[in-house]
């Protein structure tokens, strides 16, 4: 992840999620589904930028995403900032998503 390297990071948190390439598809693709997901999940005020390219890195594209947590699901009601980096592997046709929360 471009950048990653200067984040303060207080604590770390990786995951993997066992979806097919068809479903990340249509998150990313189809109109407020990834909102729809988000709500259902205690997300309020979901808003995302659209996916912008990264410099001059050809196949690498990052927006920005905002939402606060429900209080019912964090005690703290926090609001969150997120940057999601999508990149394109050379050997799959598939992308990589990698994200970093604040």
């Amino acid at each position: 992840f471009l950048g990653v390297e200067e984040a303060k990071l207080q604590e770390v948190y990786a995951t993997q999620l066992p979806l097919s390439v068809e479903s990340m598809s249509l998150i990313h693709q189809r109109e407020q589904l990834d909102e729809k997901i988000a709500e259902k999940t205690g997300c309020l005020n979901y808003t995302t930028s659209p996916w912008v390219p990264v410099g001059d890195k050809e196949g690498v594209q990052q927006r920005q995403i905002n939402y606060k947590l429900n209080p019912q699901v964090c005690r703290f009601g926090s609001s969150v900032t997120c940057i999601q980096q999508k990149t394109l592997q050379e050997v799959t046709p598939t992308y990589v998503i990698d994200e970093v929360l604040t």
